[in-house]
């Protein structure tokens, strides 16, 4: 494991080499599965079983070293930057806390779970035999300005990224302004040209599916609000990094009955399942991570048949359900 943290050493860049790694700092299970998801994707084909080529074609590594990226992304031992997140009643009443060190791929799906367990969602009746399920602010857009906040961040900044959940909205800090000269005018009018801080980072994510275009999160996130009147959404630059808050704006007045609503963390796995894969495609190994199991469980593997059998699910590779690339996929 390299001495020096990315924000310590000389030699800085995503790309660059990191000083005195060694492809034995990385881990060949997170590699192996960064080259399913990817060759599941389409976006990319990798050679399975040959995982340090894969990275070598994909230049995360050069001249036999791991670089930053590759660090940050696939290292066996993770790298000091932190995702810290809280849910507040008040600015000083934290009601939990918590601190999430891993390398990029898991650390947003760690945070997007918690995000998800310290929202509301409201079941809503329309008349028909099924109830639709709302939560309090859009996933996507959420998931959005995650994604731009660990993607995009500096690492040379050694601070956090912050989020903070409060009854009535939730603020993400990400450290680092805004890079390539790119102003808060330019990102509301949809006006500029992409600039990446750490374009083999952004690659990853891009490859798995994660994320599209580059520069297109900021639009991403305003088309997921358009079904959230009631969300305004915030850009600022903060004490030398970037703030995005969505706020929930308050109603003149009380309605008489308010729907019923419960924490994620209380709904039936088979909502569960639901909510995540609303979010993207996932297979088995992913969604049971994201559900806080530390293996697949029987009782997943019970509620994705029975989500087959509803057909309110699909897998993506249907012609071979049993592909270890499955994924699965709400149905239109």
């Amino acid at each position: 494991m390299p001495t020096c943290t990315f924000s310590h050493c000389k030699s800085r860049g995503t790309h660059t080499p990191a000083p005195q790694a060694s492809l034995a700092d990385l881990s060949p299970a997170k590699i192996e599965r960064f080259i399913q998801r990817v060759n599941a994707s389409g976006r990319f084909a990798l050679e399975a079983g040959t995982p340090l080529a894969a990275l070598e074609k994909l230049n995360y590594i050069v001249n036999g070293r791991p670089t930053w990226a590759a660090m940050l992304l696939f290292a066996a031992q993770p790298l000091r930057h932190h995702v810290h997140i809280g849910r507040f009643k008040t600015p000083s009443m934290i009601i939990d806390d918590r601190q999430f060190t891993d390398t990029l791929f898991e650390v947003v799906e760690q945070s997007m779970t918690f995000i998800v367990s310290h929202i509301s969602v409201a079941f809503e009746f329309d008349g028909s035999i099924h109830r639709k399920e709302r939560f309090a602010y859009p996933l996507p857009a959420l998931r959005e300005a995650l994604l731009n906040a660990v993607v995009h961040r500096s690492y040379t900044d050694p601070s956090d990224i912050q989020i903070k959940i409060f009854d009535d909205k939730i603020t993400i800090f990400s450290p680092g302004t805004f890079y390539g000269g790119i102003s808060i005018a330019d990102i509301q009018a949809d006006n500029y040209r992409s600039s990446l801080r750490n374009k083999l980072v952004a690659e990853g994510f891009y490859l798995i599916n994660a994320i599209e275009k580059y520069g297109s999160g900021f639009i991403r996130i305003r088309e997921a609000l358009q079904d959230y009147p009631e969300i305004d959404f915030e850009i600022k630059e903060f004490t030398g990094g970037v703030m995005v808050t969505f706020a929930q704006q308050q109603p003149e007045s009380q309605p008489e009955s308010q729907p019923e609503s419960q924490p994620e963390s209380a709904l039936p796995m088979e909502a569960r399942v639901l909510r995540l894969l609303a979010m993207a495609p996932m297979g088995k190994r992913d969604i049971s991570a994201a559900l806080g199991q530390k293996e697949v469980s029987g009782q997943l593997n019970k509620v994705i048949r029975t989500l087959l059998a509803k057909g309110l699910i699909e897998p993506t590779i249907a012609e071979k359900p049993n592909s270890r690339l499955q994924q699965y996929r709400l149905t239109p």
